[in-house]
């Protein structure tokens, strides 16, 4: 498990430097509150038998004027009494990560969430997508009488789809082989929301998936011609890519096609068949349209001939999704 730097610990520090800030900006505020805790530091020393000059009245007086003072110059520049007392940020433990339950002591439900949070940026899954699951997937988008081709209508590809992405999380979560998948079809047919809900259930069973948008894949690996810092995040995410357990890659074929930019993606998916690892893809492209965006060499032809062997392929089709929803309103 990742040690999580403590709550309470980073708080306090946040909180420190704010007030520290407070203070540049409000110097004579500063003064006051050094005045204050001098005072309180002689009184509670007479309070404890120290020799002190001053009586405990007069400390107790000046004490009560210094009060009075603090309270008029936060008032003057509008802060709040309690500005230098760090609010915790979980109401539950009180930035104590534990609590006490049934069975003694246990993580904080917000230390769950955040160590979630990390799962979800080492996976680079997008907030949008963690939305998106497999319960919250319709099929009322897809025509029941718009055929697709000689045998489905689009509510039954978009069923056919569904099951498949369901079934492939299910052999994964119980470890059984099992084909990749590739989708296809236009803009705004459901692909991404089908991959999504694939991440988050393998999420909830503590499976870690790499989710990643090929365009961009690309240009991080191109950084790497930049710098040596560069460089070595490119050479990690491509490791990344390879070995990660299961890798979904988001719209293959939107990228501009070079012999670089194929070679690369090969390199992934041959890796990926040689080792037997998932892969799960997504295009605007069926398999003739993909080979075709990536010329005529035998790079791409290699890359669609994998992708015929190891992945199940599934078409989507109907009008944008997000254009019917905006017509409901």
């Amino acid at each position: 498990m990742k040690i999580l730097l403590n709550n309470a610990t980073e708080r306090d520090i946040q909180h420190r430097l704010k007030v520290e800030q407070l203070y540049v900006q409000y110097p004579q505020l500063k003064e006051i509150e050094n005045d204050l805790y001098q005072t309180l530091t002689r009184l509670t020393r007479g309070l404890i038998g120290w020799p002190n000059p001053e009586s405990q009245s007069q400390l107790t007086e000046q004490l009560e004027v210094l009060r009075k003072r603090r309270r008029m110059y936060l008032e003057q520049v509008g802060l709040p009494d309690n500005y230098n007392v760090p609010q915790a940020r979980c109401s539950i433990c009180h930035d104590m990560e534990v609590v006490e339950g049934v069975n003694g002591w246990e993580l904080c439900s917000c230390v769950r969430k955040r160590q979630q949070e990390y799962r979800f940026a080492g996976a680079k899954i997008p907030a949008k997508m963690r939305e998106q699951t497999f319960e919250n997937f319709s099929l009322q988008y897809y025509s029941s009488t718009e055929m697709v081709d000689d045998r489905d209508n689009q509510y039954q590809k978009a069923q056919k789809a569904l099951k498949g992405a369901e079934e492939f999380t299910d052999h994964i979560i119980r470890q059984h082989p099992t084909k990749g998948l590739y989708f296809f079809g236009g803009a705004g047919v459901g692909k991404t929301h089908l991959v999504s809900g694939i991440a988050n259930r393998l999420m909830e069973h503590d499976i870690t998936p790499l989710y990643l948008m090929v365009a961009d894949l690309l240009d991080e690996m191109r950084k790497g011609y930049d710098s040596t810092e560069a460089d070595q995040h490119a050479t990690a995410l491509m490791e990344q890519a390879k070995e990660t357990p299961v890798l979904i890659l988001d719209d293959i074929g939107a990228e501009r096609a070079t012999e670089w930019s194929i070679e690369k993606l090969f390199q992934i998916i041959n890796h990926r068949y040689l080792n037997q690892l998932p892969l799960v893809m997504t295009s605007n492209y069926d398999l003739d349209d993909l080979a075709h965006h990536m010329g005529t060499g035998a790079t791409g032809i290699r890359i669609c001939s994998r992708i015929v062997e190891t992945c199940r392929i599934f078409r989507l089709d109907c009008d944008d999704i997000r254009r019917q929803k905006r017509r409901e309103g």
